[in-house]
């Protein structure tokens, strides 16, 4: 089991959730890897980011 277990070092900065924050690293995202701006429309994806959106630590 040791061989699967690590020391997690800890965030030197959190990022707390914000639209503007968000639209920024989901252009990027869509950009860097080539994925078709329909994705937004998604339930299945509005639904993760209302997850997210929600996280008051880290993700």
């Amino acid at each position: 089991l040791d061989d699967h277990l690590w020391e997690l070092t800890p965030l030197e900065h959190v990022f707390l959730y914000s639209h503007k924050l968000f639209h920024e690293a989901a252009v990027e995202w869509v950009i860097s890897t080539n994925q078709p701006l329909q994705f937004v429309k998604h339930l299945s994806f509005k639904k993760m980011i209302d997850v997210v959106s929600c996280a008051t630590n880290c993700v």
